[in-house]
């Protein structure tokens, strides 16, 4: 359960001023570390979304840029306002306490039924029929097991190694040598593109998401 300890009417009254002031992506970021032990940003963002991004994963934007892997988002606001109101943020505090993460597939989900909350069971029967074709036709795998904990997972790598967001939530950010002996904490001159950011486990390649 997760427990906003402030009143409505101020929490309102800050997203609201955070909006008016911020016309950018990201307008307002609530105070929440974890949900389900993932570390997450929760946002409001575009003016009317709610986002949640993962703190320690980042997908790939170009050779210079990468940002927060988004695990879920779902509109607020409808109709062109940009003025949120007490139902709004009822409807948030009730997503935030009733969804839940699906390791396999490393998305939130707040209805066990939707459609794109794959189950292991329903890869297994893709996978039965995959059997039944011709020895000639070459057939994607979706799934691997994770290359730490081994458990089956769908997530991953820009470098094409599989590995589950819980596993790759806890892998910290590698920084060089160099840069630790120059106490150059932040990484940012550094000639390796790896230090500053979280490194492959099986690979040591930048470890982003790809896609």
């Amino acid at each position: 359960m997760i427990y906003i300890h402030i009143t409505k009417q101020i929490m309102l009254a800050q997203i609201n001023s955070a909006i008016a002031k911020n016309n950018g992506k990201y307008n307002f970021t609530f105070d929440i570390e974890s949900i389900e032990n993932i570390l997450v940003f929760v946002n409001i963002e575009d003016q009317q979304y709610l986002h949640i991004r993962a703190r320690n994963i980042e997908r790939w934007i170009d050779e210079y840029d990468t940002e927060s892997l988004n695990l879920y988002f779902e509109k607020i606001l409808v109709g062109g306002v940009k003025t949120f109101t007490e139902v709004d943020l009822e409807k948030i505090i009730d997503i935030l306490n009733n969804i839940k993460f699906n390791r396999l597939t490393g998305k939130f989900y707040l209805n066990n039924e939707d459609e794109e909350n794959v189950t292991l069971e329903a890869l297994y029967d893709r996978e039965h029929f995959y059997t039944k074709l011709n020895s000639n036709i070459k057939v994607r795998k979706t799934y691997e097991n994770c290359s730490v904990c081994f458990d089956p997972t769908m997530c991953k790598s820009k470098c094409d190694h599989y590995l589950c967001y819980p596993c790759w939530n806890t892998i910290s950010e590698y920084v060089c040598k160099e840069c630790q002996e120059n106490d150059n904490t932040d990484c940012y001159h550094c000639d390796d593109e790896t230090c500053g950011h979280q490194r492959c486990p099986t690979c040591r390649q930048l470890l982003v998401v790809m896609y």
